[in-house]
């Protein structure tokens, strides 16, 4: 028996010394940059875009299978121009080789991408430059289910650092972009049907919404994704935006075409007078200093191709609480549409500031003047009973 054990010792260690002389010579001989045009073919291949490689590229094997690629762009959907839909300055992504050479499963390390630009863009008809992408994505889905049995998946984390996403959407011709972004993911565990990401935050420099960029902060505990029917259920996400933190619960949605959820939304109490800054409005003199200076908002929200539809909106404005529903436009030359019923509400404290005593040259009444650049530099129509 010891002596079996000996030669199945000396096996054992051939076998490892020979692995290790197998290894040495593949980095010795093995040059990944030379497969950046077998890398580029295959994308294009399976996506119909042109990928270009500018960095280095280099592997690593055991036990992970690493790859750090350097600078790279993806091409963009046929008539979308010539600017890349994707593009990064890094990215490095590690795969476990024996759980996936005997188990199928599929296990990540972290996956790292530095300097990623995203230009995301939705023509005239709807249609965006990621329609495509997601089309391939359900045929890869459609050939897995008629395939052997669905591996598991298991992701540490992904990160993506010093970010941009753009988005231009043709129809309403507005223009938004998110920079300085980072992101983070993770971890995700589940099958190639059914995926469940364990956590989500994002932060960054939001443009295009207001006059001045804002603060952008948006995180959530769990993202549900089942892929075969494009489906996502998020969990309750808590964002801050515009100078407003507000608390979203979406529900489950279609991530096929346009992106239309449904949520109900809670704005937590946010000052009027800032939200006009940020649009370039100047916050008007009134006559009383507290007023326009409290708006707590409970509503439910659609999204629409044009409009971000509220209903059973609860309002409340200082001591004044309105009941109704608002339609907000997606784009600068959009128009509000609004019906609302107020419980009470004292126009006086909205008024511009009374004059100074004396300041008049007699003692005839100056007519109350309605603050009207408070709503001049709105599109708006609607109904409001008290």
């Amino acid at each position: 028996m010891s002596r079996f054990a000996k030669i199945l010792g000396w096996l054992v260690a051939a076998f490892v010394a020979l692995f290790a002389i197998a290894a040495v010579a593949f980095f010795l001989f093995f040059d990944a940059n030379d497969f950046r045009d077998e890398i580029g073919a295959a994308v294009q291949e399976a996506t119909g875009r042109e990928l270009v490689i500018e960095g280095d590229v280099a592997l690593k094997l055991f036990p992970w299978l690493a790859v750090d690629v350097g600078s790279s762009k993806l091409g963009n959907a046929t008539g979308f121009g010539d600017t890349p839909f994707a593009s990064f300055e890094r990215a490095q992504l590690s795969v476990r080789l024996l759980p996936l050479l005997f188990r199928q499963e599929i296990v990540v390390g972290a996956i790292n991408v530095d300097g990623l630009v995203l230009n995301l863009e939705e023509d005239r008809r709807g249609v965006t430059n990621w329609d495509d992408l997601l089309a391939v994505d359900a045929e890869v889905q459609e050939e897995q289910a008629t395939g052997s049995d669905d591996a598991a998946v298991d992701v540490a984390s992904a990160e993506f650092a010093n970010g941009t996403i753009n988005y231009y959407d043709a129809a309403t011709n507005s223009r938004y972009a998110l920079n300085d972004a980072d992101l983070r993911i993770g971890p995700v565990t589940g099958t190639r049907e059914k995926l469940l990401v364990d956590g989500l935050s994002l932060k960054g420099r939001l443009e295009g919404v207001g006059d001045i960029p804002t603060e952008f902060k948006v995180s959530m505990d769990s993202i549900g994704i089942k892929t075969v029917e494009q489906v996502i259920t998020l969990a309750p996400l808590e964002m801050t935006a515009l100078g407003m933190d507000m608390t979203i619960e979406p529900e489950p949605f279609s991530y096929e075409g346009s992106v239309l959820p449904t949520a109900t939304l809670e704005i937590d109490a946010f000052s009027p007078r800032s939200l006009m800054t940020v649009f370039g409005t100047e916050p008007p003199e009134t006559a009383d200093p507290g007023a326009l200076s409290r708006v707590i908002i409970d509503a439910k929200a659609a999204l629409k191709q044009k409009t971000i539809e509220l209903t059973d909106v609860t309002l409340k404005l200082d001591d004044t609480t309105f009941r109704g529903t608002l339609s907000v436009p997606r784009s600068s030359t959009g128009s509000y549409q609004f019906n609302f019923d107020a419980d009470r509400i004292d126009l006086t404290r909205y008024m511009e500031p009374a004059a100074e005593a004396g300041s008049g040259a007699g003692s005839d009444t100056v007519p109350t003047e309605i603050p009207a650049d408070l709503i001049r530099p709105l599109n708006a129509r609607g109904n409001l009973r008290i």
